[in-house]
């Protein structure tokens, strides 16, 4: 196998993984940013699933707290039960109306009746005497009771309530001051205040809870929760926490995963395959690449070879040329002497100027062939515009007077000055103005002006001619080395087709740009645009 099969085929590999191992990795990114997103959005909106419920159970506790309230101070507020307790017949109006009745009615699990220093005249609890005792004597009662003595009496429900916890259990806990509902009982001398109080446990409202909400099981904690459960705090009377109440809540994402997963791992799959069906694709594709790459290379290395060959085979020329030209213009000045024929002299002449001619042209091959092969130097300094432009004019401006062309030289700005290589910019006017002078007829004009582009920091430079013009298919093609518009636009003098070719390298060498605006019929203008040097050196002192 030859070497260059060999790169060839290596250069195939190379780029089939370059192009591979990148779609590859840009799946498998995205497949984790699919994940993480999908991980994302179900975190959140689970969070939001657990807030909503979160306050609606809020909600419905509070109600149910407040339902409890209620009811205990409407027994409150109720003559018989007034009368009782202040004529002694507690215990027995209590099992008569409290205690079970109480329970059937609206849940509750102990009731008390209390004197103002807190002595139980009445006790019940659904589970025995004895948890009666114990619950009477309850810190937490005896807070709600206080409480209730405390607050300012008023027509109809006169109750408070709270949530506490006894031997661990939550509870509802409504206490309210017996007040009776005639007014001649309440202007009563010395009108006891005996206080009743009621207790639900929280757990009366967890089945009422899950069906409504659709929530598993309920747990009561002390502890801190997980930060994945749905929680509702409760507080005591004085606002403080006992504990919340918890539940799981079931993951949106989960359900959602379960039926996205086949469908994704299935997406996956036809990707991987769609991914290998192109890339036995892309092998032939690659290898026509790679084809074209080695030719564009090959063309490269001959453009280079080719342009190494014209620069020394020009030098080459150059030297018998001038010897050439030295000898004919000795021959044709008669500087030893008359020719015995005269039209020896003629000849020399035209030996002369064919010579200077043919130089010209070498020379332009010459610098063409050096900046297409990269070695042309420049040297970009501060250039003052002026004195550059003048000295082009000048070097052309008998040969336009000669041809009945007008050469003006417009001066916008007094001092500009532009970053560029004062020789190269020469040439390049030196060329433009040439090629004004080509295609513009006796009598025409070519105008040279300048100014500074301050919103871009540049200076641009007009050469323009009022010639023939160049038809608007013809302008890209412009600077194309050899080519030239037409033989009938060159009357005024023949040309290589390098001039602009020539300009446009020179102009790129110094960080510039060219720029070719056409009429026909009414003229040519060439812009020339070159960094500022006053902002160059602006730039400079602010560094």
């Amino acid at each position: 196998m030859s070497p260059a099969v060999t790169a060839a085929s290596r250069e195939r590999r190379s780029l089939l993984r370059q192009v591979l191992v990148p779609v590859a990795l840009l799946l498998l990114l995205a497949a984790a940013l699919n994940g993480a997103l999908l991980s994302r959005a179900g975190d959140a909106l689970d969070e939001k699933q657990r807030a909503a419920q979160s306050q609606s159970v809020a909600s419905v506790v509070k109600r149910f707290r407040q339902r409890q309230e209620s009811f205990a101070g409407d027994y409150a507020w109720w003559d018989e039960f007034y009368l009782a307790a202040r004529n002694g017949e507690s215990a027995s109006w209590g099992a008569e109306n409290l205690g079970p009745s109480s329970f059937d009615s609206w849940g509750a699990t102990a009731t008390f009746i209390f004197d103002e220093r807190g002595k139980p005249l009445y006790g019940w609890s659904k589970d025995g005497e004895s948890q009666a005792g114990h619950l009477a004597a309850d810190s937490n009662i005896t807070r709600l009771r206080r409480a209730a003595l405390a607050m300012p009496e008023r027509d109809g429900s006169n109750a408070t309530s709270g949530f506490a916890t006894i031997d661990g259990i939550p509870y509802i806990i409504a206490a309210a001051v017996i007040v009776p509902v005639d007014p001649a009982l309440r202007t009563e001398p010395r009108r006891p205040h005996n206080v009743f109080v009621a207790l639900t446990p929280m757990s009366a409202t967890y089945p009422q809870l899950s069906e409504d909400f659709g929530i598993g099981e309920i747990v009561f904690s002390t502890d801190a929760t997980s930060g994945k459960d749905a929680v509702v705090p409760l507080t005591d009377i004085d606002g403080r926490r006992i504990g919340a109440l918890s539940w799981q809540v079931p993951s949106q994402l989960g359900d959602f995963m379960a039926g996205y997963w086949p469908w994704a791992i299935g997406l996956m799959a036809a990707i991987v395959a769609a991914l290998a069906f192109l890339s036995l694709r892309w092998r032939g594709l690659i290898h026509r690449l790679v084809q074209v790459s080695i030719s564009a290379k090959a063309a490269e290395a001959a453009s280079s070879a080719k342009s190494s060959f014209i620069a020394n085979m020009s030098h080459e020329l150059r030297t018998p040329l001038n010897a050439i030209i030295g000898f004919s213009e000795i021959m044709a000045g008669e500087r030893f002497g008359p020719h015995s024929v005269p039209k020896y002299k003629e000849y020399s002449a035209d030996i002369l100027n064919s010579g200077t001619h043919l130089l010209s042209v070498i020379n332009d091959i010459l610098s063409l062939a050096r900046i297409e092969a990269g070695k042309h130097q420049v040297h970009v300094a501060p250039c003052p515009v002026d004195s550059t432009v003048r000295e082009a004019a000048r070097m052309l401006e008998g040969l336009a007077a000669a041809r009945g062309i007008q050469l003006v030289v417009k001066r916008d700005h007094l001092c500009v000055e532009a970053l560029a290589d004062a020789t190269a910019l020469r040439q390049c006017l030196i060329n433009l103005i040439s090629n004004g002078l080509k295609f513009t007829p006796a009598g025409g004009k070519i105008t040279l002006s300048w100014s500074e582009r301050r919103l871009d920091g540049t200076v641009e430079i007009t050469v323009a001619d009022t010639g023939a013009g160049i038809p608007a298919d013809k302008l890209p093609l412009l600077g194309t080395p050899f080519y030239q518009v037409s033989d009938n636009l060159t009357a005024n003098g023949g040309g290589t087709g390098l001039g602009l070719s020539i300009v446009r390298g020179l102009v790129t060498a110094m960080n510039g740009t060219l720029a070719i605006d056409s009429v026909e019929g009414e003229g040519t203008s060439v812009r020339i645009r070159l960094p500022s040097a006053r902002w160059y050196n602006a730039g400079t002192r602010a560094a």
